[in-house]
């Protein structure tokens, strides 16, 4: 049986599985939230309005070395795949309209390996995925003080330093969710001749 990249990384020694998890919510296009409660750090998915129907748990925890060291993390990746195979797109525009994200007028730059499912989201289009050029475009960006990174962006801020060209220079293609759905919404605003502020 052959694993899901961001599942080996979920099951990796010494990964951040905080981490690791939203990246596979994030890759699954299921909004979230981290809820810190008792000293722990809780991942809150909701599909849908209202009063839940049913409530689906797993924990994503693990002691090094003990028995049960891996042994919930097949059900975190089933609910994430259940989420995202179960979550409507109505629901997804319902989630960033709640948070204010975009309006009726707001183009929403999608993965382009999305497919059918972008026409179903409201000013949903491909994003430009030219990654040198996206890349290169940031960089400059970043060069002359003309972008930063808020603090509550926590998923770009994980995975920032991570982000790297192997001694081929290829782009690593690991925890890069968030620095992909970046780079797809700036690059993509600018070629679309949006002036980023």
């Amino acid at each position: 049986m052959e694993l899901a990249e961001d599942f080996l990384r979920f099951l990796a020694p010494g990964a951040d599985r905080l981490v690791a998890l939203a990246g596979m919510l994030a890759k699954r296009s299921l909004p979230y939230s981290i809820l810190p409660a008792a000293g722990a750090r809780h991942v809150l998915v909701r599909l849908g309005e209202g009063r839940p129907a049913l409530v689906l748990c797993a924990h994503y925890d693990r002691v090094e070395g003990s028995p049960g060291y891996l042994d919930n993390s097949a059900a975190c990746l089933a609910l994430a795949d259940f989420g995202a195979y179960n979550m409507t797109t109505r629901t997804f525009d319902e989630e960033l309209a709640a948070r204010d994200w975009y309006c009726d007028s707001f183009t929403t730059y999608c993965d382009p390996a999305g497919g059918e499912r972008i026409q179903e989201i409201t000013g949903g289009v491909k994003a430009n995925n030219a990654v040198d050029s996206g890349i290169d475009y940031l960089c400059a960006k970043i060069e002359r003080n003309e972008f930063y990174v808020s603090r509550r962006c926590s998923g770009v801020l994980s995975e920032i330093w991570d982000y790297c060209r192997d001694e081929d220079g290829e782009i690593v293609k690991v925890n890069d969710h968030f620095m992909d759905a970046l780079r797809y919404a700036a690059f993509s605003a600018a070629q679309d001749g949006v002036v980023l502020v």
